[in-house]
């Protein structure tokens, strides 16, 4: 897992102490520290979701694409991991294009919902 976060970081030549610091960061604010030595095939599905955000969020991007981010999920993860986009949309400060089906699920985390038909 948490070479997975680190992948992007390392790839654009980030200091090893700046890796380690935004890792370590994201994985306590995506309830992930348990699970950084894991193998992501070990992963729930909720787990995954959340190692996935963490790799798109680790570059700090100002545009975050989320493409189905929740399909596949049952209720209670499906809930917990739109809880956990919400909060890290916020506290990212980023900008998020959520592509779904769901209009719960839209409203839920957006402050601007577009409908297209």
């Amino acid at each position: 897992v948490r070479e997975q976060i680190e992948f992007g970081p390392k790839l654009h030549g980030w200091k090893p102490e700046e890796i380690k610091e935004r890792v370590e960061s994201l994985a306590r604010d995506l309830g992930l520290e348990g699970l950084l030595r894991r193998l992501p095939e070990g992963l729930s599905g909720g787990e995954a979701r959340r190692v996935a955000l963490g790799r798109a969020l680790a570059l700090r991007p100002q545009l975050l694409c989320l493409d189905e981010a929740l399909s596949g999920l049952d209720e209670a993860r499906h809930d917990e991991v739109l809880g956990v986009i919400r909060k890290m949309i916020e506290r990212e400060g980023v900008t998020a294009l959520h592509v779904t089906h769901s209009k719960k699920e839209a409203e839920a985390i957006a402050d601007r919902v577009v409908v297209m038909d």
